[in-house]
């Protein structure tokens, strides 16, 4: 029986099983990315490749692609700035503290388990490490991450490294969120994913219903989803500044 692949933010995608089914099963392609989704990978790329030892400038401009989508009340230069305060502040905060200790980036972990008797591989990537201990950034909101941190200190548990702590840090605030290793956390780490497994197993071809929520401020296919609460959003090209409200044009380009 092939491995079924677990990881943190599964948890979120299984909040809307129609969400899931289009994006992970369909693989539904869209018209353009959320705006800040691609300034939160681009802040972890340019971290990435600063603990890599290439240089950082927190200022760079950020290589738009054409087309960006906004939900209503976001715009490209807010999203902008907030990128470069992110930078910034890891700049001045950890950047040199992390080169010195020779923190490791962009870090896959995983282990094999079995659950409700079926193979499964819990996998994550963490965005530094040194040594026994993880640093998770994060642009936005440190709300729910307890769980994903817990789940890389067990990963860490897994491979024989004596974890310590795992600590998030929202580089926009300075707010940092600790969690720290207890192998009392196993069996409650165990039990999370029975349940996030068999959220998984209900999904079927027949049966991915739109389940909405607060998430759909989140999701790709909420323009072309009857059921969603998100806002509105509008598609932007960066090259020119023209704007159009996504409803209308529909999700795929």
């Amino acid at each position: 029986m092939r491995p079924i692949h677990l990881f943190p933010s599964l948890e979120g995608q299984l909040l809307c099983p129609s969400r899931y089914w289009r994006g992970n099963v369909l693989r539904e392609l869209v018209q353009a990315p959320l705006a800040r989704f691609f300034v939160g990978r681009w802040v972890h790329q340019c971290i990435a490749m600063a603990l890599q030892g290439h240089p950082l400038d927190p200022y760079r401009p950020i290589p738009w692609p054409r087309q960006v989508v906004l939900n209503d009340g976001e715009d490209l230069e807010s999203l902008e700035s907030h990128a470069h305060s992110a930078l910034e502040r890891f700049a001045r905060e950890y950047l040199d503290w992390l080169r010195a200790r020779g923190a490791v980036a962009e870090e896959r972990l995983e282990t094999g388990l079995e659950v409700l008797g079926r193979p499964v591989v819990l996998s994550g990537r963490v965005d530094a490490r040194v040594g026994n201990r993880v640093w998770d950034w994060k642009t936005g909101s440190l709300e729910g991450c307890a769980d994903q941190l817990q789940e890389y200190l067990f990963l860490l548990y897994q491979r024989g490294q004596n974890p310590a702590q795992a600590c998030a840090v929202n580089l926009h605030s300075g707010e940092q969120h600790v969690e720290a290793w207890d192998e009392n956390l196993i069996e409650v780490i165990l039990d999370r994913l029975k349940l996030r497994l068999e959220g998984l197993l209900r999904i079927t071809p027949e049966h991915h219903p739109p389940r909405p929520g607060r998430h759909c401020r989140f999701c790709l296919y909420a323009p072309t989803c009857p059921e969603s609460q998100s806002p509105r959003r509008v598609v932007v090209n960066t090259r020119t500044g023209e704007a159009d409200d996504l409803a209308r044009r529909g999700a795929v380009d």
